[in-house]
């Protein structure tokens, strides 16, 4: 949230929409948009623990389902734990977002700045022209979802007492299948609705 935060006072600021905005819209329809905005922009803030919370939930059921079928035993509530801890893994990139934006690409149109995902497959292709349901998987497979399959297994590890090349079997196995099944779903939906 506080990176949110961030990104709102320092990056997509109102200024911001008045110059990327009034050669496309009026000065009054930029002002609604941003009440718009202001009105409503609590419920991201709302949205974040909810959203998180799920996200957690979802990759620790991914795992526990693989701890089913290897017949071992390990507690939901320590996976869960562990999804936690890991998801500082995602605090990088978006650091990174900051920075690279604010610093480095300091023109940039909304559209640059919510594609753009450091270290990910998607940069490579940034000057080619990609069909809309092939950005999610490019922007998906990155250092960091790797780095945090690592952590996961690194966690499972630990608090487990389990080898780690076991621990980042059961991660593969388990988060990986649900990972590559969610984006399935993504690309899915958006064939559909584009």
């Amino acid at each position: 949230m506080a990176l949110g935060y961030i990104n709102k006072q320092v990056l997509i600021t109102d200024q911001f929409y008045y110059n990327k905005y009034e050669d496309q819209l009026s000065f009054s329809e930029i002002n609604r948009f941003i009440e718009f905005l202001n009105k409503w922009g609590w419920l991201g803030y709302v949205l974040v623990p909810i959203f998180y919370t799920l996200k957690f939930s979802l990759t620790a059921s991914m795992l526990y389902i693989g701890v089913f079928f290897l017949d071992l035993k390990y507690s939901f509530k320590k996976l869960f734990q562990i999804a936690m801890i890991a998801e500082v893994v995602f605090l990088v990139p978006v650091v990174l977002k900051i920075i690279w934006f604010a610093f480095i690409q300091t023109d940039f149109t909304l559209e640059e700045f919510t594609s753009f995902y450091p270290l990910s497959l998607q940069n490579i292709f940034l000057d080619v022209q990609i069909e809309p349901w092939f950005l999610y998987p490019l922007q998906v497979v990155n250092v960091f979802e790797v780095g945090y399959g690592f952590v996961l297994a690194a966690g499972i590890s630990i608090a487990f007492k389990e080898d780690f090349n076991k621990s980042l079997s059961l991660v593969i196995k388990s988060y990986g299948l649900g990972l590559m099944l969610w984006v399935t779903l993504i690309v899915f939906l958006t064939l559909n609705f584009s």
